[in-house]
């Protein structure tokens, strides 16, 4: 009884071991596919910031003196993503 019982947990491991392997395979594939949205999302974050942060803008959260306009500065926090 011994030796059927080791050979199953035997078994048993190397169907974990290959699981685990082809999880693993498939989620760095995966990720791969997944890349392209975070660059755009980058690109979109740097693009705000910019728009926000610069002088000349109309939508400058910074005054002509430098200082931070609150009210801009709450109507944007209350925005969403697509208002953006």
């Amino acid at each position: 009884m011994k030796k059927a019982q080791s050979w199953s947990i035997d078994i048993i491991l190397a169907v974990v071991i290959i699981t685990g392997a082809f999880i693993m395979f498939y989620s760095l594939i995966d990720s791969s596919k997944t890349a392209e949205p975070i660059s755009k999302l980058e690109n979109d974050a740097e693009l705000i910031a910019s728009e926000y942060t610069s002088t000349g803008s109309d939508l400058s959260l910074i005054t002509d003196d430098g200082e931070l306009n609150e009210s801009k500065l709450i109507e944007l926090s209350r925005s969403n993503y697509s208002q953006l």
